[in-house]
């Protein structure tokens, strides 16, 4: 019961902030490449997809670490794996779509 207020007040907040306006609609991967040298590469064995902080779990710290990256929170840092995996949709953009699927994973499980 409480698992599923956070998940519905998460998604709410997720939704709100992607709704206001903003010059940049979604972080692209390909400037922070030049900030953090990264090489991104299709997930392999070694990742899990929407494991942000790296810990080999799936879990709602992942989608709340990846929302306060793309809000652009100093204080959100994420490992060059983290970036990785952060791409859940596979699109190229970090974005609240890839919070909301990490937050669909979770719930179906």
């Amino acid at each position: 019961m409480i698992c599923n207020r956070i998940l519905g007040t998460l998604c709410a907040a997720i939704l709100a902030v992607s709704a206001l306006p903003c010059p940049a609609a979604a972080l692209t991967l390909e400037p922070l490449t030049d900030d953090h040298e990264i090489e991104f590469v299709p997930f392999d064995e070694e990742t899990l997809p929407g494991d942000i902080n790296n810990n080999g779990t799936l879990e709602m710290n992942d989608a709340v670490l990846l929302a306060r990256f793309i809000t652009e929170y100093r204080s959100a840092e994420i490992s060059d794996i983290g970036l990785q995996n952060a791409d859940v949709c596979a699109d190229g953009l970090l974005n609240s779509l890839d919070v909301l699927q990490i937050l669909q994973i979770l719930a179906k499980s």
